[in-house]
């Protein structure tokens, strides 16, 4: 399985002519059934299915790649790439940016990225960055023997009346931007005395362990409960939970797929647009009518990009 690709990594590479950025790791790759079925899905991965396929002996291997392909509309195209880089094993993730996000293309700004949220991920992390440099040549360094038939100067004094001028060279290379890895990530050999000592020094001992110090589920369990109990109070004023659900929702559809305990209660605070209510959001409650069994649905990134999709039927 590594044989085409034996290091793992992720690389940055920003691109301020085509307004790209690319995010390239040699990591597990996704078959053409993968990029259908779970690339841009909420809370779902296909991780977990490969590592339970590869457990009960299923072959991952894909011989053709694929580009997946999206312009945030609420649709894909899925097609056998044939003409661009071959990966060997991995994943290449290209973002054209609009206008007002090219900061993102910064390096400073990609930097600060990385630290604030992958510091300290286990496998390297590669910035493709452009230096600048200077360097001084002569004015003739690069030119043709003059052949006017004028003796040759002598040597020494030919170099004092050379003039020098600065150009400026550009060249690219790999960048690790990742290099500090948590205390207790790495091997002990590697931790210098000073650094623990740094550790305690931010540290109190107690005589005795505050109450209840370790007893922390049943305090997350209360914070929950009283999230829930809250999130129904916004929801009587209906102006109020519109502006709150705006905000919110993503969070609250993914508490759905993490919290299995509370599942139930977060799918009561879910609103929906629906062919009764209009622009109206509306909750399954009041949607589903007593006795009802079937409900037609359909999923999409806006309203008008679920009434373009070809399965929509009036």
């Amino acid at each position: 399985m590594l044989d085409a690709q034996p290091e793992l990594f992720i690389r940055l590479v920003p691109d301020k002519v085509n307004k790209s950025l690319s995010i390239i790791d040699s990591g597990i790759d996704m078959t053409k059934a993968d990029l259908v079925n779970n690339f841009g899905t909420i809370a779902r991965s296909g991780t977990k299915e490969f590592m339970e396929a590869l457990q009960a002996g299923a072959d991952h291997n894909d011989d053709e790649q694929y580009i997946w392909e999206s312009q945030a509309g609420g649709s894909f195209t899925v097609t056998r790439d044939v003409n661009g880089e071959q990966l060997g094993r991995g994943t290449k993730i290209t973002l054209f940016l609009k206008e007002d996000q090219l900061e993102y293309l910064e390096e400073r700004r990609i930097k600060d990225l990385v630290k604030k949220h992958s510091e300290f991920i286990s496998y390297p992390i590669y910035l493709w960055t452009e230096k600048t440099t200077e360097k001084e040549i002569s004015d003739d360094e690069d030119d043709e023997p003059k052949k006017d038939g004028r003796k040759c100067l002598d040597v020494e004094e030919e170099n004092k009346s050379k003039k020098k001028k600065k150009i400026k060279e550009v060249s690219h290379e790999w960048q690790l931007i990742n290099k500090q890895k948590p205390i207790w990530l790495r091997k002990p050999e590697e931790i210098t005395k000073e650094e623990p000592a740094r550790i305690q020094g931010h540290s109190l001992c107690a005589e005795e362990a505050p109450f209840n110090l370790f007893d922390t589920r049943k305090k997350m369990n209360n914070i929950k409960f009283y999230c829930i109990e809250m999130f129904n109070e916004i929801a009587e004023n209906k102006e109020d939970y519109n502006k709150f659900y705006e905000s919110f929702s993503k969070n609250l559809k993914l508490g759905i797929h993490e919290d299995s305990q509370n599942r139930a209660k977060l799918a009561d605070l879910l609103r929906y647009r629906s062919t009764k209510s209009g622009d109206e959001l509306t909750s399954l409650k009041d949607f589903q009518n007593e006795g009802q069994k079937d409900i037609y649905y359909i999923t999409g990134e806006s309203k008008k990009a679920v009434e373009n999709s070809p399965s929509w039927r009036n």
